[in-house]
């Protein structure tokens, strides 16, 4: 997931082009509420144990905290 008012789009293969990954594969950029939404349905439906959060800003360090208290064991936060 990517955090804050302009999300990182690190240059990884799909990230971008025509196969972009998005919320169905369990990839998020957080800007607006719906986003957040989202996050939530699909940490329901998959479950996960661990986590990656590109930004190490408030909003990504808060979105770590609530991982770790609630739906991932463990996480990893990338400032880029």
């Amino acid at each position: 997931m990517g955090t804050g008012a302009i999300s990182a789009r690190p240059p990884i293969r799909g990230f971008s082009g025509p196969d972009t990954l998005g919320p169905a594969d369990g990839v998020h950029l957080l800007h607006t509420m719906g986003d957040t939404f989202a996050v939530m349905d699909s940490l329901q439906q998959r479950n996960p144990s661990s986590a990656v959060i590109v930004g190490a800003g408030y909003i990504g360090l808060k979105m770590a905290e609530a991982l770790t208290s609630g739906a991932c064991a463990s996480w990893q936060a990338l400032n880029i």
